[in-house]
This record gives C-alpha cells, structure tokens and sequence, in this order.
C-alpha cells in the first residue's frame, strides 16, 4: 500500500457490471453483485501497465445513488470493505431493504479510470 501511495502512479479501473436481488423467505434481499476490478501502475508520461490487485474495497448497496441530490445516509443499506482481486467477481450479500443501488468503491475513494460505472442500478 506505501508503494502505491508513494511510490507510483497508482490507478484502478473498477467496475459494477451487474446487480440482482431476490427476495427470500424471510423477507429480507439476497443480493449478487458482479464487479470487475483491474490496478495499473503508469509512469510519469502516462506508459500503464497492469499490476495486481489484492485489495479491500467498499461495497455498497443503497436505496438512491450516491451522489445524487436524494442521496442521504438514510439511503445506505450495506456498506463494507471486501477483498479484491484482479478480475471477475460476483458478491454476495443480504440487505433489509430491497436495495435500488449497488456498487463497488461508491464514494469514489480510489482513483479510477471512470468513477462512473462503479454504481449500477439494481434489478
């Protein structure tokens, strides 16, 4: 973590690419939330190159998306940090309340290549 902090140019292209709930017997919300997440180092005239990513990372779910001028802390169902690895994943998780939002690095905490596909609506 020092490296990337201070040692390169740290980048991430994280990405929520599908999101699915499911009501379940007892009234609360599975939820499956498919990312893909890649890190890439690049040098001081913008040459990327991957590296591997073997972080924790919010993961969220929410009842407005964040950002938005209806979003509120009210509007957080499930917010926690997640081990990440390169590539293709699909989370799981159960919330309360039938979420509409969910995504990865929500807040936009981390510096990625396009914020804006980390939250994805919820179907």
């Amino acid at each position: 973590m020092i490296t990337d902090l201070f040692q390169n140019i740290t980048l991430y292209d994280l990405k929520a690419t599908d999101a699915v709930t499911h009501r379940r017997p007892d009234g609360r919300y599975d939820v499956a939330l498919t990312v893909s997440a890649e890190k890439l180092y690049a040098s001081g005239t913008g040459v990327e190159h991957p590296a591997p990513m073997n972080e924790t990372v919010d993961i969220g779910a929410f009842t407005a998306m964040p950002g938005e001028a209806d979003f509120g802390q009210g509007s957080v169902l499930m917010l926690q940090k997640e081990p990440i690895v390169s590539g293709v994943h699909t989370l799981h998780f159960i919330t309360a309340v039938k979420p509409k939002f969910a995504g990865i690095d929500p807040y936009n905490e981390l510096i990625d290549r396009n914020s804006d596909d980390n939250t994805i609506a919820v179907r």
